[in-house]
């Protein structure tokens, strides 16, 4: 009993000296009664390249009057770094191949990259780095775009300065 006792606390204790990222919590937001996404609260980037961070969705009411969800990731300069629209619509999706299609449950995979890249639509977007990300979430109604409900959450992204955003840091640092 007591090397259990004993083996029990070793286990325990060095445990506690390295965290595993599969208890890492995750963040969820909610358009009340609309949509809810969950993402991880902390991404560690890759050193080069692209990256894919995974968002669940469950959307029980999504129906003709809010026909997208749109989430946007955006830098602490307010730069989009990765997004995703989806849609209800199978016509939408044929003719902007761009969406995504929009089911009551699924997962959204949005890559984010460690140099500038085009998303599609038209959207250039920033590279990504450590730091604070803010999430955008919203529901976008049919023909009322100006009463879009919005949420807005962050993400932390960690790893190391890389490539052109060591150099805007450093620039952003000179007197």
């Amino acid at each position: 009993m007591k090397k259990l006792l004993t083996i029990t606390i070793l286990v325990g204790t060095l445990s506690l000296g390295f965290p595993n990222p599969a208890f890492a919590k995750d963040k969820t937001l909610t358009i009340p009664k609309v949509a809810t996404i969950t993402y991880p609260a902390v991404v560690k980037l890759v050193d080069s390249g692209c990256q894919r961070i995974k968002f669940k969705y469950t959307a029980p009411r999504v129906d003709r009057t809010y026909g997208l969800l749109s989430v946007i990731l955006k830098d602490a300069d307010d730069y989009e770094i990765g997004g995703a629209v989806l849609s209800k619509s199978t016509k939408d999706i044929g003719k902007y191949p761009q969406l995504l299609p929009l089911g009551k449950k699924g997962t959204i995979n949005i890559t984010v990259c460690r140099e500038p890249w085009n998303a599609g639509f038209d959207v250039q977007t920033s590279e990504a780095w450590p730091g604070m990300v803010e999430v955008g979430f919203s529901a976008i109604p049919q023909g009322v775009p100006d009463i879009t409900p919005r949420v807005y959450g962050t993400i932390k992204f960690t790893g190391k300065f890389v490539g052109n955003a060591l150099d805007d840091l450093l620039n952003n640092l000179k007197p």
